[in-house]
């Protein structure tokens, strides 16, 4: 069957060969950018389960309705920000450049996955050397900057591969591995951990009175987060989605995996931090200072970290092609430039800002 080609900027070859691969991208976008790392943090700051609660409201009344109209504003628009809204305001041509701050979002948000990745990568690195007994022989660690910088060129490599050979069959296998992984982090811990219990009575007991008003913005705002919000990406992932596609059935499927993702990461996360005694933390806190320590001090942690920051690359390496998609889309439609051309150029640039963000220790 020929792929659906009627919508602006369409191209042959460029639809989603199946609607589970928008899922595919949509559900590794809310992972990669929020879902993983900042649930957590905020569930143990804000209440458990009245946290999970209010993010359960705040991603059905906001979440869903955001989610499905980025979706459809991109299929209706075409494959990039600044040709959606000039699609939909077709009398007004000058308007098709309010699409312009959306694209420099999503590349700053890309910059911030390949920094996050990067570093997750770094770690993962370091724990495989110490597993191998590297580590005592002095093997020099692959180093956040060189983490970062492999990151995104395997980023740039999937998406200029195109949408069939690159993307769907990076999607095919990023992000069943990953919730695989996570349910062997899950498994692992209710099988050999005595803080489970208490790991999931923290999500399921609702202490409101550490909710308040604070506690449903963080909500909201992680809901906003998670469905990548003015970023562009989901407009950019919904302009390649066939017109028989339902985008309601896609947008409710996102939400439920993403509470999955995000109750999964908890179970896993929580019974390592209560076990070492730390804090919460907040967010890369959490993710970057509390855990590896916190594995350090579990029996089989080495593994177990090395499982987890799988996990972690696995997802911002979701997010991160399915950023790179629309901006890469708006170079060739604007510039027209090639497809390898326009990823390497922005993952280039991507590295640079992140390079610049941990050199001046942000």
């Amino acid at each position: 069957m020929k792929p659906d080609i009627t919508t602006p900027g369409a191209e042959v070859g460029e639809r989603w060969s199946s609607p589970a691969y928008l899922v595919f991208a949509a559900t590794g976008t809310a992972a990669g950018l929020g879902a993983l790392w900042l649930f957590p943090s905020l569930v143990r700051q804000y209440g458990g389960g009245a946290f999970v609660l209010a993010y359960l409201a705040a991603m059905l009344l906001v979440g869903l309705p955001w989610l499905l109209a980025e979706l459809s504003l991109g299929r209706i628009g075409g494959a990039d920000p600044l040709r959606a809204l000039a699609a939909l305001h077709r009398h007004e041509p000058s308007w098709s450049w309010a699409g312009l701050p959306i694209a420099v979002t999503g590349a700053l948000a890309l910059s911030a996955c390949g920094v996050f990745g990067g570093w997750a990568l770094d770690v993962a690195w370091n724990g495989l050397a110490g597993i191998a007994g590297q580590a005592e022989r002095g093997a020099l660690p692959l180093g956040p900057l060189a983490g970062q910088a492999l990151f995104l060129a395997v980023t740039a490599a999937i998406v200029a591969s195109g949408m069939r050979r690159g993307v769907e069959r990076a999607l095919r296998w990023i992000v069943p591995a990953l919730f695989a992984l996570l349910l062997a982090l899950v498994s692992f811990a209710m099988v050999t951990s005595d803080r489970f219990g208490q790991s999931v009575a923290l999500l399921g007991v609702a202490d409101f009175s550490r909710l308040g008003a604070s506690g449903m913005v963080a909500a909201l705002g992680l809901a906003l987060l998670t469905v990548a919000a003015g970023c562009g990406v989901m407009p950019g992932l919904g302009a390649h989605a066939c017109r028989t596609t339902s985008l309601a059935q896609v947008a409710v499927a996102v939400i439920v995996m993403d509470m999955v993702v995000a109750l999964l990461a908890a179970l896993a996360i929580f019974p390592v931090v209560l076990a070492a005694g730390t804090g919460p933390g907040d967010g890369l806190d959490l993710l970057f200072v509390t855990l590896p320590p916190a594995f350090a001090g579990t029996a089989g942690g080495g593994p177990l970290a090395v499982v987890f920051f799988s996990c972690v690359v696995l997802a911002a390496l979701a997010a991160a092609v399915s950023l790179l998609v629309p901006v890469v889309h708006a170079l060739r439609g604007r510039l027209r430039w090639r497809r390898p051309a326009a990823a390497a150029a922005l993952a280039a640039g991507c590295w640079a800002l992140g390079a610049g963000a941990l050199l001046l220790g942000s």
